[in-house]
């Protein structure tokens, strides 16, 4: 099913299509639509029509389709075929295929981003992160990079953490490579929770965290313990960096971590 859904993408995109414009396409694909349904029954919308073209455009070649067309379901292409970045599309789609994931385990690990957690992260957006940190001045003291933390025998991870002299307290950093969640905000109230009652030394402020998240199109700067106080707030806006400024590093980090990652020999 899944080679014919191929073959039918392709031959609207070549033969029906062609170089129509884009309003002028949107009418075909419907009439064809309408025709495919009254031979054949249903599976032929335009919705799924459009699917099938985006397949063949995403994926032009049939002879690389066919071979994971045999491990892998119609349902697991479609989870894969809006990723824009090939890296990215073919990491999982490579993993599903290795480790026989269901349509439901796939999309779980792309909605977690395994892949920005694993390939991207290897290529050290966590240590250009640290290193712009440090480079901010003396205020700053690195504590650790992926300080494993211990909650009823579940281990976590906090990317970041630093000792910020002049605020007199840690600092938490916790990279998400994805458009920001509300859970995101509980795990850091997690961590800082943990960090009080194990890392928090007499005479110092409670810590504090931030979230930085970056989406293909957005980049979210949450500060952590913004409702103590307008002073505190007003002091970590000031001693802390720019959110422009944290939103500028963490793209070029990204980037460099892709440039890494497009020109290694990574499996």
């Amino acid at each position: 099913m899944t080679i014919m859904y191929w073959r039918i993408g392709d031959r609207i995109n070549r033969e029906v299509l062609g170089g129509e414009r884009a309003a002028y396409g949107k009418q075909i694909v419907a009439t064809l639509s309408r025709q495919l349904t009254e031979e054949y029954g249903r599976g032929f919308d335009s919705k799924n029509l459009h699917r099938m073209m985006q397949f063949a455009n995403v994926f032009p070649d049939e002879q690389i389709v066919a071979p994971l067309a045999r491990q892998l379901s119609w349902s697991h292409f479609l989870q894969v075929i809006s990723i824009a970045d090939d890296l990215k599309r073919n990491f999982y789609l490579t993993m599903a295929a290795d480790q026989k994931w269901s349509r439901r385990t796939l999309k779980a690990k792309i909605d977690s981003m395994l892949y920005e957690r694993t390939a991207i992260a290897k290529s050290a957006i966590v240590a250009d992160l640290q290193n712009f940190i440090i480079e901010l001045g003396n205020d700053f003291a690195f504590m650790a990079r992926q300080k494993r933390i211990s909650i009823d025998d579940e281990d976590y991870y906090i990317d970041l953490l630093f000792y910020h002299r002049r605020l007199r307290c840690l600092v938490a950093i916790d990279l998400k490579l994805g458009k920001f969640q509300a859970a995101y905000k509980g795990q850091m109230e997690l961590y800082l929770r943990w960090l009080e009652n194990h890392e928090m030394l007499e005479g110092e402020n409670k810590p504090i965290g931030l979230i930085l998240c970056a989406g293909k199109n957005e980049e979210h700067i949450e500060l952590m313990h913004l409702n103590e106080s307008n002073i505190r707030v007003a002091e970590y806006l000031t001693r802390l960096p720019s959110r422009s400024v944290l939103e500028a590093k963490l793209q070029q980090a990204i980037e460099r971590a892709r440039t890494r990652l497009a020109n290694s020999d990574y499996e």
